[in-house]
């Protein structure tokens, strides 16, 4: 019930510029603790200058007694981090796309994490070069 009433408010804000809303974090993943973690959202938008960044879910968080945090990124930022992916000091976004693409939970729009790239292939392009040099 809480996640239909997030995606309700998540689409009235962000309305036509919204392209996904996924959970992450304990949650996406199902290794949540009741009472001790939160409830953490990613919100892609095709353009951030035309809509606001914070998104407040204090009404949602009080009625389900959970913290609920909303984080929104343009999907221009995700493309860029996808293509650059093979650069050497992009290691540390890798693990977060890596992160993404393995643990992310898809509540609305468009899938992203389906336009990472599969591991091994980032695997071979970025990490071992990293990792000997």
């Amino acid at each position: 019930m809480m996640e239909h009433e997030i995606i309700d408010v998540i689409r009235e804000t962000f309305k036509k510029n919204l392209v996904s809303l996924l959970v992450v974090g304990s949650y996406a993943t199902y290794d949540f603790v009741k009472g001790y973690s939160d409830y953490d959202l990613l919100v892609f938008v095709m353009d951030q200058s035309r809509t606001r960044t914070n998104v407040t879910l204090d009404e949602l968080s009080t009625k389900y007694s959970i913290d609920i945090r909303c984080s929104v990124r343009p999907i221009e930022d995700l493309n860029n981090r996808i293509l650059n992916n093979d650069q050497a000091t992009r290691f540390i976004g890798n693990l977060g796309l890596l992160d993404l693409k393995l643990h992310a939970r898809p509540l609305y729009g468009e899938n992203v994490a389906d336009a990472i790239p599969d591991i091994r292939i980032m695997v071979g392009k970025s990490w071992t070069r990293n990792l000997v040099q």
